[in-house]
């Protein structure tokens, strides 16, 4: 039988309407989340030039607990 996968999920703006991002500031934040396992599934424009990106890693069974008890949404 197969295991149940969980995934966390992080989203966060690089820049903001003041300061677009450079690239190579870009791949250092997405190079450190590599190296922290978050895989980068989306990236795109907010109209103010910033960059939203989106990850996801599995979440362990203590995270999974730990996440259950701080959100009372899961």
């Amino acid at each position: 039988m197969e295991e149940k996968q969980y995934w966390e999920y992080r989203v966060e703006n690089l820049g903001n309407a003041w300061k677009n991002p450079k690239s190579d500031e870009i791949a250092a934040v997405l190079n450190q989340w590599g190296l922290e396992g978050w895989d980068v599934i989306s990236i795109s424009h907010t109209p103010v030039g910033a960059v939203t990106a989106v990850a996801k890693r599995r979440l362990s069974d203590t995270g999974r607990r730990r996440h259950s008890l701080n959100n009372s949404f899961y």
